[in-house]
């Protein structure tokens, strides 16, 4: 257990999960999430929920193993997953005994190994992502005290000596357009976390830091794209979650995470289908219906 600021390697991420520090503690991630939904939303999935359902999807996977190769390399990799053999069917005898007879290490398949391997090698071909992993540690944890809780954050990867911390987000499209629409997903996760990362880094180091993201397609050619935040996301989503920190205190205090509340709401069209739907009347598509 963290019981002071700092930054810390080597935290398993069961623990980074689970309880990490002495008072309740919450991530950019979930800070996004209180301020896009509700407290109760963040609650349901968290460690501090003994009824929570645990979720972990192929694409989760994927990614985390990944990371792994991507980030810290064959013997990281091999520490803590073991490939399918090519062709292995767990169905006979065979499988099910090479399955079942192996040690604690997660299984991979043997055509997910080979696409990982094919896009770490394209990731570190380019020259820029290389500067940018070259000496960095991967999977630092992050934690400060604010208030009466915490705040915790694990970059993917941390360069000291850039001053430079990043994730990785593997991804279907790297385009300019596709990554300007991914930043906003998930409730906005990206550019909150991106916020709140640095921010703790100011505190926790005295220094200023910069923020990068890497995205990199999950088919052939595998390309990326580096991504950085310009500052008025960045101080948009400082907005955010000082506001969502100052609630997730709250409901720690009180022992109560409201969701959304019993009013019956009015909706309307979103800006853009209403100027679609304004273009095809004024097209006169709509002339002989309302005759």
């Amino acid at each position: 257990m963290i019981t002071a600021p700092g930054v810390y390697p080597n935290i398993p991420m069961v623990d980074y999960l689970g309880q990490l520090t002495p008072e309740p503690s919450i991530s950019g991630s979930g800070l996004a999430e209180i301020d896009a939904k509700t407290p109760a939303h963040w609650f349901a999935g968290s460690y501090m929920n003994p009824a929570r359902e645990e979720i972990d999807t192929a694409a989760r996977a994927f990614g985390s193993a990944f990371h792994k190769l991507a980030l810290e390399g064959v013997a990281a990799f091999d520490a803590e997953y073991r490939v399918k053999p090519e062709g292995m069917n767990f169905a006979t005898k065979e499988g099910k005994t090479w399955r079942d007879n192996g040690d604690a290490r997660a299984i991979v398949s043997f055509g997910d190994h080979q696409t990982m391997r094919a896009m770490s090698a394209a990731l570190h071909s380019k020259k820029g992502n290389r500067g940018l992993m070259l000496g960095a540690r991967a999977e630092v944890t992050l934690a400060d005290k604010l208030g009466d809780v915490w705040g915790k954050a694990r970059p993917d990867l941390m360069n000291d000596k850039l001053r430079i911390v990043g994730n990785l987000k593997t991804c279907e499209d790297a385009t300019e357009e596709a990554v300007r629409r991914r930043i906003d997903d998930f409730g906005g996760t990206y550019y909150v976390s991106a916020a709140f990362t640095l921010d703790m880094l100011k505190r926790l180091t005295g220094a200023d830091w910069s923020y990068i993201f890497i995205f990199i397609e999950k088919s052939a050619p595998y390309e990326s794209r580096r991504v950085v935040l310009k500052p008025t996301v960045l101080e948009w989503g400082r907005m955010r979650y000082r506001r969502a920190l100052a609630t997730f205190a709250e409901c720690v205090k009180s022992d109560t995470w409201p969701g959304y509340d019993d009013a019956t709401i009015e909706a309307d069209l979103p800006p853009w289908a209403e100027k679609r739907l304004q273009a095809r009347h004024e097209a006169g598509e709509f002339q002989q219906a309302a005759e």
